[in-house]
């Protein structure tokens, strides 16, 4: 360091210019740690989609999907609610023309519109396009459910809960009601009718807060092949009850990799 500068010493437009390419190296490191913080937050979210979702079975319908990689990730690493509505109005925009696209595809159905609820994990429900039974779905899009992953938002679930409902309104306001759903997912996930320790609440608590857009189409479909939807939260309740907060911890899926941003 000391040769570097005396070296700059005597030449002024020398030490301006070094001045410059520090300023650069120091831009350089900022994307590279942004890029690495990505990295990390989406590897914690695929470990719980791995060993949670589909490992402890949350989601019967999780696995296909999953393996043929039609699951989006994508990480907002800001602090803004308000851009983080932006990045969310964008990923509805991008799965909502996926499934307009796929829609001019099919052929004339009766498509009956079905409620999703985020604690049956329909929401990455993936017809088979093998299944001569969907026939237009020889073609899927590259992506045909969203996770935006919100890992420095509403560490407070109650917060939380005030996001998803600005993420409806978003979802009003690009006239994709009916199109697509919002499902969401918390570190400190908690169903209404329980206590914050109920270990019924692990279904939906994921390593960061997280909203997930969903096709209805899919849910449709989930539920027409499902012998019974209402069923899955059954046995995920049980499932959670049998297992407990201790084994559900050794799963490892805490957000503990993730580092802070310069």
């Amino acid at each position: 360091m000391s040769g570097l500068g005396s070296g700059a010493g005597d030449d002024q437009d020398q030490g301006e210019d070094h001045g410059e390419g520090h300023g650069e190296c120091q831009k350089a490191q900022q994307v590279v740690s942004d890029t690495d913080f990505e990295r990390l937050v989406k590897l914690d979210t695929e470990s719980w989609l791995e060993r949670a979702v589909i490992g402890l079975n949350l989601c019967p319908f999780a696995q296909k999907v999953w393996r043929d990689k039609l699951v989006r990730l994508t990480v907002y690493g800001g602090d803004s609610q308000e851009e983080a509505l932006e990045t969310l109005a964008e990923e509805i925009k991008r799965l909502a023309q996926n499934t307009i696209q796929n829609t001019l595809k099919k052929p004339l159905q009766n498509n009956s519109s079905q409620t999703a609820s985020p604690e049956l994990h329909a929401s990455l429900a993936s017809p088979d396009p093998a299944d001569p039974a969907v026939p237009h779905l020889a073609t899927r899009p590259s992506a045909q459910t969203t996770l935006l992953i919100l890992p420095k938002l509403c560490v407070d679930f109650w917060d939380f809960l005030s996001l998803v409902q600005a993420a409806q309104r978003v979802l009003k306001a690009q006239k994709c009601v009916g199109v697509l759903q919002i499902a969401h997912f918390h570190p400190q996930y908690q169903f209404a009718h329980t206590q914050e320790s109920d270990p019924e609440n692990l279904i939906n608590r994921s390593p960061y807060p997280t909203l997930h857009l969903l096709r209805e189409e899919d849910i449709e479909w989930a539920a027409q092949t499902h012998p019974d939807v209402s069923l899955i939260y059954q046995a995920n309740v049980q499932r959670m009850n049998e297992m407990g907060h201790a084994a559900w911890a050794a799963l490892g899926l805490a957000a503990h990799r993730t580092p802070q941003r310069p």
